[in-house]
């Protein structure tokens, strides 16, 4: 599975999705022309550099170390979020989740943020466990692969301190409310001025994001029916250590998403994808949400959502074109 999966995003030619011009050019100039790499791309992550050369002492072609840098950023990617997957009690729901969306979105246009999503799964364990020193380590590899991997070091500050499950809901009523005001919460606080840098950064997302975002998009609205779901049922679910902690930080990532969308859409939307990963193990507990008579309640809704997502991504979002591999070129 993870050898097909790598390979049908890895070897994909460059005009089935978006961004892989962008990083066509990034991997060749990493090898070409490592000197105007930097001076180019002064606040790109390590990875798009590391990976190519790496490469580049198997192939001498520059199109091959390319290529090549793709697949293994599609390998790497795939790899990590299968093998945690597996422990899952629900492998199959977890991998149709990922199908539908994350893959196609990951894997197939933002895959720096697929490498760094796949490590933050990875660490799940080791957050749960206070194993910091693991969590950390890759957190720290994270970074190499997207800057916004800051995301998950605010989510150990917020697991650290126990924040209760009813300040998250009020914050996320608070950040809504924000939303619908449209108030720029970077000026508000002076983030713009006390951290130019990440002004700039979300300003250069926003030139490259193209047309703006529903904030109520069909993932948005679908992530806010599952915390209504498992609210009803909270009382029973709880207890369970892996759950809230996976809730908190489906909760967090709403937040986030309404937070800053006023602001700096592409960003809240991006975090979002980000930090949704644990879907992969949160969407598939709805089935405990409902007796085990009704539990089939559970797997219906489950399976529309991934339908209608996978549907919309190919169909309706003009995302994707028809599939070409460079394999059968």
């Amino acid at each position: 599975m993870i050898v097909i999966l790598s390979l049908f995003a890895g070897t994909r030619s460059s005009w089935v999705g978006p961004d892989y011009l962008m990083y066509q050019y990034l991997f060749a100039t990493a090898v070409r022309e490592p000197q105007n790499f930097f001076l180019e791309n002064q606040n790109l992550e390590l990875s798009v550099y590391l990976i190519p050369n790496i490469i580049h002492f198997f192939f001498y072609s520059v199109d091959d170390c390319v290529k090549a840098s793709f697949l293994a950023f599609a390998f790497i990617s795939v790899a990590i979020k299968i093998n945690v997957l597996k422990q899952s009690e629900y492998f199959f729901l977890g991998l149709m989740v990922y199908l539908s969306n994350l893959y196609l979105i990951q894997e197939m246009v933002t895959i720096r943020a697929g490498v760094a999503s796949a490590l933050f799964l990875w660490s799940l364990k080791d957050l749960i466990s206070r194993n910091n020193k693991l969590f950390f380590i890759k957190i720290g590899v994270a970074f190499l692969f997207h800057n916004s991997s800051i995301l998950f070091v605010i989510i150990w500050f917020i697991f650290r301190y126990e924040i209760k499950i009813k300040l998250f809901l009020y914050g996320l009523i608070i950040s809504i409310i924000i939303a619908f005001s449209k108030l720029n919460i970077l000026r508000i606080l002076f983030l713009d001025r006390i951290f130019p840098k990440v002004k700039i950064y979300l300003d250069i997302l926003e030139n490259e994001g193209g047309e703006k975002i529903n904030v109520f998009n069909f993932r948005i609205i679908f992530a806010l029916f599952i915390t209504a779901v498992f609210l009803f049922s909270l009382k029973k679910l709880k207890e369970n250590i892996f759950f809230m902690t996976l809730f908190k930080i489906h909760v967090f990532s709403l937040i986030l998403f309404f937070l800053l969308s006023p602001t700096a859409m592409v960003f809240s939307m991006r975090s979002f994808e980000l930090i949704s990963v644990i879907q992969l193990f949160l969407y598939p507990l709805i089935l405990w949400a409902f007796n085990p008579k009704f539990r089939f309640v559970g797997f219906i809704i489950l399976c529309v959502f991934c339908i209608f997502q996978f549907y919309y991504l190919i169909e309706l979002s003009e995302i994707f074109n028809p599939y070409e591999s460079l394999l059968l070129k």
